[in-house]
C-alpha cells in the first residue's frame, strides 16, 4: 500500500517534517568525521598516499608499490612491512575510488582548503553514503511510498556496514553508493527512457568495477531486470531476448568506456588492472588470519557469514527481511522480489565458496537488505487506516527493531571512534596495575602483544627490568586461540580478562579494525607474587 504524507494533516505534516530532519542530523552525526585516524591501516593509507600525490605533484598513476613520499613509505615499510602484507602484483586496486578521491581534492587544495587529506577523504565517504540515503529513499518510495522511505531511512540510518565505510578512505562508501544506484536504477528500467537506463548502468557499474573488480557481480542487477521483464506477460512482448542482448551489449561498451578512461588518466594498461585482479583473487583463496577459518568448509564460512549478519542487525531485522521477502512472494511481486532478494543470496553464496570473510564484501547490498526489512516491517502497519497513528507506529516499531545496530552505533560512537581506545579498558587496566603493583610491592609495566608476535606465533621476550602485565588480543579466531594456549604452555598465567564491546561476534571488522574480542591478561610464571624475581 502507498502511503503520501500529503494527505496527512498539517500538524501530522509537522511532525513528520521535524522527525525527518531528527533523523538526518543523526545520520550526519554517525557519519562525520574530523579525526586524522587511517582506520584500515595499509589499505587506508596507501589511498592517502596515491591521492596525495596526484593532487600535489600530478601524479595519477594508483599504483600501490610506487611510494608516494619516499620518506613516509620507507618509514611505514620499516614498521609494518608492506611487502609482506600485500600480494604480489597486487598494485592496482581501488583505482577508480582514488583518482575519483583525487580530482574531488584537487579544486579544494587550488582555493586553498589545508584540511588533511584523511580528513577530506572521510568527508568524501560522508558524500557517497549520503547519495546511497538518497538512491534508498528514491527506490523506497516507489516500492511502498512515504512509509517505506521512512522506514528505510531510519533501518540505514544505523545500519553498521554503512556507518563503518563512511569512516574509511577505503571505498566501502563509494561501493554501498554504486550499490544503491544500480538497485534504484534497476528499478527504474521501465520507465526511463532505453539509452538513459543503459548510459546509467554502464557508467555505475564502470565505476564500481574500477573501484574493486569483484564489483563485476553488480552486474546481476540489470541482468535480473531484465530477467524480471521476461517474466511478466504484461510486458514480455517490450523486449526480445535479441533486444535485451543489445541492451547488454550497449551497457557493456559504456563500462568498457568507464574503464578505459581510467586507464587512460592512471596511466596503466589493462594488463596491469587485471594482473592485480588476479592478485587480489589469490589472497583471497589464500587469506591470512583472522579473517579466515582454520579448515574452511563451505557450509561453515556460510553459517559464519549468516552469524555475522545476526549479531550486527540483531532476529527483530533479520525477522523482518524474511517478512519482506514472503510478502512479495505472497503479492506475487516477482519484480521487486527478484531485485531484492536475489542478489543477496548470489553475494551470499559466492563469497562463501572462499575461504576469506570480509563483512565489507556486503556493502553494496545494504539498500536492498534494508528494503526488505522495512517491507516486513511496513507491511502489517500500513493496514492502519489512521495516517498518524500509522506513522507513530512505523516509527516506534522500526526503533525497537533496530536496537542491535542502535547499541553497536553506541559503542562504536562512544569509545572506537572518536577516540583511539576503550575507555572502560583503559580503567581497567589502571586497576589491574594497582592491584599488582599492590601484592608485590613492585612497579608492574603493560606490554603489549603485538600482531606480529600474534601472527607468527612468536612469544614475547622477558624484560630486563619491571615486570610486565602482557595483554594479548583474542580476534575471535583459530590464530588467536593457538597463540594464547601457547602463552599458558610456556610459562604465561592468565590473570584476568575484559571482554570488548564486540567479544560474542564472528571475526570481523569491528574486531579487527576497531576493538579486540576480548583482551587476556598474563604475567610470566616467575614474576607471579611468592617467587623469585
Amino acid at each position: 500500500m502507498n502511503t503520501s504524507s500529503r494527505t496527512a494533516p498539517p500538524f501530522t505534516q509537522g511532525l513528520l517534517s521535524a522527525f525527518w530532519i531528527l533523523l538526518l542530523i543523526v545520520f550526519f552525526s554517525l557519519r562525520l568525521d574530523t579525526s586524522e585516524r587511517t582506520y584500515f591501516q595499509i589499505d587506508d593509507q596507501v589511498v592517502v598516499w596515491l591521492v596525495d600525490d596526484a593532487v600535489m605533484n600530478n601524479n595519477w598513476q594508483p599504483d600501490w608499490y610506487r611510494p608516494v613520499r619516499q620518506s613516509d613509505y620507507e618509514k611505514y615499510l620499516a614498521v609494518k612491512n608492506v611487502d609482506a602484507d600485500l600480494p604480489h602484483d597486487h598494485h592496482y586496486n581501488f583505482s577508480a575510488h582514488i583518482l575519483l578521491s583525487a580530482a574531488i581534492i584537487k579544486p579544494l587544495r587550488v582555493i586553498g582548503i589545508a584540511t588533511p587529506t584523511i580528513v577530506l577523504l572521510h568527508h568524501i565517504a560522508l558524500v557517497w553514503d549520503t547519495l546511497s540515503l538518497l538512491f534508498l529513499i528514491l527506490a523506497a518510495r516507489q516500492l511502498g511510498g512515504h512509509s517505506l522511505a521512512l522506514c528505510s531511512a531510519i533501518i540505514y540510518t544505523v545500519f553498521p556496514l554503512a556507518v563503518q565505510g563512511s569512516h574509511y578512505a577505503r571505498p566501502d562508501a563509494f561501493l554501498t553508493a554504486m550499490g544503491s544506484a544500480m538497485l534504484w536504477l534497476s528499478l527504474q528500467k521501465n520507465t526511463w527512457i532505453r539509452w538513459r537506463w543503459l548510459l546509467g548502468n554502464g557508467l555505475v557499474l564502470g565505476l564500481a568495477i574500477g573501484g574493486k573488480a569483484s564489483q563485476l557481480m553488480l552486474g546481476i542487477f540489470p541482468a535480473l531486470a531484465s530477467v524480471a521483464v521476461l517474466l511478466n506477460p504484461t510486458q514480455r512482448n517490450a523486449k526480445t531476448l535479441a533486444t535485451i542482448t543489445l541492451d547488454g551489449l550497449v551497457v557493456l561498451a559504456w563500462i568498457t568506456t568507464v574503464l578505459a578512461l581510467m586507464f587512460f588518466i592512471g596511466d596503466m594498461t589493462a594488463r596491469d588492472f587485471f594482473l592485480s585482479v588476479q592478485s587480489v583473487q589469490l589472497y583471497y583463496q589464500n587469506p591470512k588470519p583472522p579473517d579466515t577459518l582454520e579448515h574452511y568448509s563451505y557450509s561453515a564460512q556460510l553459517l559464519k557469514t549468516l552469524h555475522y549478519f545476526y549479531a550486527t542487525l540483531g532476529w527483530p531485522l533479520l525477522s523482518a527481511f524474511c517478512a519482506g521477502i514472503a510478502l512479495l512472494l505472497r503479492d506475487r511481486k516477482f519484480t521487486p522480489l527478484i531485485l531484492l532478494a536475489a542478489p543477496p543470496l548470489f553475494f551470499l553464496l559466492y563469497f562463501s565458496s572462499l575461504p576469506a570473510f570480509f563483512d565489507r564484501s556486503y556493502c553494496p547490498l545494504a539498500a536492498g537488505i534494508v528494503l526488505l526489512a522495512a517491507m516486513g516491517i511496513t507491511s502489517t502497519i500500513n493496514l492502519i487506516p489512521n495516517l498518524p497513528a500509522r506513522y507513530f507506529f512505523i516509527v516506534i516499531t522500526t526503533l525497537l527493531a533496530c536496537w542491535k545496530p542502535a547499541v553497536i552505533q553506541y559503542h562504536l560512537q562512544t569509545d572506537h571512534l572518536r577516540e583511539y581506545h576503550n575507555r572502560d579498558k583503559l580503567a581497567f587496566q589502571k586497576q589491574l596495575k594497582q592491584d599488582w603493583s599492590n601484592k608485590t610491592g613492585m612497579d608492574y609495566w603493560f606490554k603489549n602483544i603485538d600482531t606480529k608476535e600474534l601472527f607468527s606465533q612468536t612469544l614475547p621476550e622477558k624484560p630486563e627490568k619491571n615486570p610486565r602485565i602482557y595483554i594479548a588480543e583474542d580476534m575471535n579466531d583459530w590464530n588467536s586461540r593457538d597463540y594464547l594456549k601457547k602463552l599458558r604452555d610456556n610459562g604465561f598465567v592468565e590473570i584476568t580478562r575484559f571482554d570488548g564491546d564486540f567479544a560474542g561476534m564472528p571475526t570481523n571488522s569491528l574486531i579487527t579494525v576497531h576493538e579486540a574480542a576480548r583482551f587476556v591478561y598474563f604475567i610470566r610464571a616467575d614474576e607471579m607474587p611468592g617467587e623469585s624475581q
